[in-house]
């Protein structure tokens, strides 16, 4: 899939991996859309936010990869 897909797709809640497969199975699917960072950023800053730090942090699987991040932003 692009980087820059807008696609909306199916697939398990974040947090399924955590649980044995039986107790996976029991959680619903859900629809959801990958973001670049370009549009989480621009979003926090159009809410009138103002974004005071932004941390990446590495994959679980890849530490080579970007996994994760912190965004802080305050509203004034």
């Amino acid at each position: 899939m692009s980087y820059f897909s807008t696609d909306i797709f199916e697939g398990e809640m974040a947090h399924a991996r955590f649980y044995d497969e039986e107790i996976r199975k029991q959680i619903p699917k859900c629809h959801y859309r990958k973001y670049t960072i370009s549009e989480i950023i621009n979003s926090i800053i159009g809410s009138g936010f103002t974004l005071e730090r932004f941390d990446e942090h590495p994959s679980w699987e890849n530490e080579k990869l970007p996994g994760e991040f912190t965004a802080i932003a305050i509203k004034r």
